[in-house]
């Protein structure tokens, strides 16, 4: 893995496994390594998806649900967007502005190791990047942590992709940080209650500076827990 750091660590997050936590802990400083990712960075020139402005289409949603395979991912984003805001605790409200973000360049066909990033919000002016994954998720939370942090890395890390920067001075912003967005959950193998029995994967998240929101899902929509999108509450992780 040593060299597969060194060589394609933009594509860590596809690789890893539960297997490979302790040997991400020890290799931390060449994950932050910025010029680990220079030949993987996002070069688009507007990062402003028009038809993201759209009004939230229930029609459209519905008939998605029928068919196979359903983009659950990608719908929660949607429907998040449209409710938009969610008190976090008495102080801090979270603002959803933007979703399913490219960062592959839309005039070329160099797309290697360039994703989506699921949600863009904002908590007064620090813009966050946020990861989601479902709650029947069968990932590693690793790869939700590695993931998003390589999308940051992809966006210039703590020296930002100007075009980036400039999308997000129109929400007002003056900085941009890097979180994680899981469904609370009661089953042990779960995505988030396998996160946060692991004092190693929350330890590897406080040194790449990621922080932990946890939804829960609107009962009030009568099917199965794992079928369902709406988010009812969004509140923060105390990681440390």
């Amino acid at each position: 893995m040593d060299k597969f750091l060194k060589e394609n660590i933009w594509e860590l997050y596809k690789k890893v496994n539960s297997n490979d936590i302790e040997t991400v802990k020890k290799n931390l400083s060449e994950i932050k390594c910025e010029e680990n990712y220079k030949n993987v960075l996002s070069k688009r020139g507007d990062y402003f998806v028009e038809s993201h402005r759209d009004e939230f289409n229930q029609f459209e949603y519905e008939e998605a649900r029928t068919k196979t395979p359903f983009r659950k991912e990608e719908w929660i984003c949607k429907i998040t967007v449209a409710k938009k805001f969610y008190q976090l605790n008495n102080r801090e409200k979270l603002e959803i502005f933007d979703y399913q973000i490219p960062l592959k360049n839309k005039r070329t066909e160099d797309t290697k190791g360039l994703g989506k990033i699921d949600l863009l919000a904002k908590i007064n002016n620090t813009a966050y990047l946020i990861e989601v994954k479902v709650i029947n998720s069968t990932e590693i939370p690793l790869k939700a942590i590695l993931e998003i942090y390589t999308y940051w890395q992809q966006l210039g890390g703590e020296n930002l992709n100007e075009n980036f920067l400039k999308y997000l001075e129109k929400e007002n912003c003056k900085e941009l940080k890097k979180a994680i967005l899981l469904f609370k959950s009661g089953d042990k193998k779960s995505i988030y209650q396998e996160l946060i029995s692991s004092k190693d994967m929350l330890s590897i998240m406080e040194e790449l500076e990621i922080e932990f929101f946890v939804a829960t899902l609107d009962e009030s929509e009568e099917i199965e827990e794992d079928k369902r999108t709406k988010i009812k509450t969004i509140k923060r992780f105390e990681i440390s």
